[in-house]
């Protein structure tokens, strides 16, 4: 029974994929990150679907909104700052002279 559920999803996730993949786009500006966002988000429903099938079009936009919400924070915190780099820090200039 195991088997025939995944399948089942797995067609599903066929059947709504381009879906998932326009409103990851329209969350995350960045079309790399989107797309990460979006194949999690089908990862996600292939290892724990949810129980009621017909829930699966609103699980996925839920799931992809978490996704692109995470992806694009992570983003933010790994993106510096431009202004960091505007300017070499005073320490930096006194080791320089």
């Amino acid at each position: 029974m195991g088997a025939s559920l995944r399948q089942a999803t797995a067609d599903d996730l066929t059947t709504h994929a381009e879906f998932l993949r326009r409103l990851a786009r329209k969350l995350v500006p960045d079309e790399h990150l989107a797309e990460d966002a979006a194949q999690e988000t089908a990862l996600a429903a292939l290892r724990r679907p949810p129980e009621d099938r017909s829930a699966l079009p609103a699980w996925l936009a839920r799931v992809v909104r978490r996704r692109a919400s995470s992806l694009s924070r992570d983003e933010q915190t790994r993106s510096p700052d431009p202004a960091m780099w505007a300017a070499p820090s005073p320490h930096v200039q006194a080791a320089a002279e």
